[in-house]
């Protein structure tokens, strides 16, 4: 399908028509039989079901996003389109047990014990920019949405117990990467904590961002798993420190890091001593570098993807 970027609005809305129209002509002329959806339920797969399938064209789906873990996460539209795309879907597969179990839980009345259902071995990204640097611009960095969900909070709790212990000169630098709606309040929360040298940015280069960092924090609430943004940072030999929450534990085994509870103190403590005992080494993001590029390649992902999506298809593969 044709790609790029277009504000929300009325010319964003005729996109999508213009492009699943493209799609349906597509999809008759060369005999499709098959379409899979590989980024969660969206109009492309609320119009499939409402008109493709009519054809005989059957579908599947892959669901990513770990952030929706109730009813109260979605607005009326795209409830809608969640429910009619799961309802419909000869497969989904999903990226963690953690996000069947929550969509299964949400969405049970449309989903079928006819369906193909599936979680992935693993999650992947684009490693071809990882790079290693001796020089260390920032002692942590977040890379993310400024959501509630993020941590951001938890993070700002945490220096104020540093500062409180009278340690804020041990914490020499900190990167704050991303946009959203929380940006006018995190702004604020930085001009609190002065002591500490606190940027808020974006970044089109993160891998540039997790070579020149000691530690990539990830501190949502509710899951980590599958987390690009760690991804990144191991295979460019940033350590992590990590909510313990859901399945991330499966990302960040003790070896490549530090799970905390979701606790002001225990990250501030947490902090502390990763960066106390922080040495930098090129050994150690070998070794971060060969667990993602191993455990969560593009490779490993695509083959089982492949099966699923056959499987789905109700091919043999």
């Amino acid at each position: 399908m044709p790609g790029g970027i277009i504000e929300p609005g009325l010319t964003y809305k005729f996109y999508h028509i213009i492009n699943f129209i493209l799609l349906t002509f597509y999809a008759l002329k060369n005999r499709v039989k098959h379409i899979h959806y590989p980024v969660d339920p969206s109009p492309y797969s609320l119009f499939h079901c409402v008109f493709l399938r009519l054809l005989g064209i059957s579908y599947s789906l892959s669901i990513v996003d770990s952030s929706r873990t109730k009813p109260s996460d979605f607005g009326f539209f795209r409830k809608l389109i969640w429910k009619y795309s799961i309802k419909y879907a000869q497969g989904i597969e999903f990226l963690s047990d953690g996000i069947r179990k929550n969509i299964s839980c949400i969405f049970s009345a449309q989903m079928s014990p006819s369906q193909k259902t599936s979680v992935s071995p693993c999650s992947f990204t684009d490693y071809s920019k990882a790079h290693f640097s001796y020089e260390k611009n920032y002692d942590l960095v977040m890379v993310c949405r400024l959501h509630p969900k993020k941590g951001h909070d938890l993070l700002f709790s945490a220096l104020q117990h540093i500062k409180e212990l009278g340690k804020s000169h041990e914490v020499s630098s900190i990167g704050i990467f991303g946009s959203g709606s929380l940006e006018t309040q995190i702004r604020a929360e930085i001009d609190k904590l002065k002591e500490f040298n606190i940027s808020l940015r974006k970044t089109n280069d993160p891998f540039a961002v997790f070579a020149k960092s000691k530690f990539l924090l990830s501190l949502q609430t509710d899951e980590n798993y599958p987390s690009q943004a760690i991804l990144e940072a191991l295979s460019s030999g940033a350590g992590i420190i990590a909510t313990d929450v859901g399945e991330t534990y499966k990302i960040v085994p003790d070896k490549v890091g530090f799970r905390v509870p979701h606790s002001a103190v225990d990250l501030a403590k947490t902090i502390l001593h990763a960066l106390g005992t922080y040495k930098v080494d090129y050994s150690k993001f070998r070794l971060l570098n060969e667990f993602v590029t191993t455990e969560h390649s593009a490779e490993r992902f695509s083959l089982y993807l492949r099966e699923f999506i056959l499987e789905s298809a109700g091919q043999d593969s």
